[in-house]
């Protein structure tokens, strides 16, 4: 598959202009990560994937409709607030609820920046990245994702707090989230 440079980049623009300095820093050192591997679903979508040590690759959404699973998590959803969601993937999910209108505010928080990175070199997360209720951060700290909560949930404006794990980015390293 062709790497387009100019779609990272344009990815590192919506970064660099909505999700702050050291986001776009640590993408930006980092290598992409050469066990994540990427597959055409039947509906057109690109899927990513992570090879784990046995050989075998976890896909991070559905192999068969990324973009019909997406509805499927948006419309499980039924609480307005403020959504944290585990794990970046190709933003299907992410996408789909931010068009159910029940996020006020979020946060998509990533702890592989190289992982990161492979998919932003090969999938247009603009859309995603723009959007004025999200908040990217990669590989934060403690202190920073703390810093974070305390600024931006405010539960009588952003209603409840909602945790959306990406199963398949969990699921291939679910050590760093944990403490999430």
């Amino acid at each position: 598959m062709i790497v387009d440079p100019g779609l990272f980049e344009r990815n590192m623009l919506a970064i660099a202009s909505r999700h702050g300095s050291a986001t776009a820093d640590r993408l930006r050192a980092a290598s992409a990560c050469p066990s994540v591997g990427f597959e055409t679903a039947p509906d057109g979508l690109l899927v990513p994937s992570l090879a784990s040590g046995g050989g075998r690759s976890c896909a991070l959404h559905s192999r068969f409709a990324p973009g019909r699973e997406a509805e499927r998590l948006a419309a499980a959803q039924s609480v307005r607030g403020f959504y944290v969601f585990l794990g970046m993937g190709a933003g299907y999910g992410i996408a789909a609820m931010l068009a159910g209108g029940l996020v006020s505010r979020g946060v998509v928080v990533e702890y592989d920046a190289p992982v990161l990175r492979a998919i932003l070199e090969r999938i247009d997360l603009t859309q995603v990245l723009t959007d004025p209720r999200l908040l990217l951060m990669v590989d934060p700290d403690d202190r920073e994702l703390g810093t974070m909560i305390f600024e931006r949930f405010v539960p009588a404006i952003t209603g409840d707090l909602v945790t959306v794990p990406l199963r398949g980015r969990i699921d291939a390293s679910p050590g760093p989230f944990q403490g999430a």
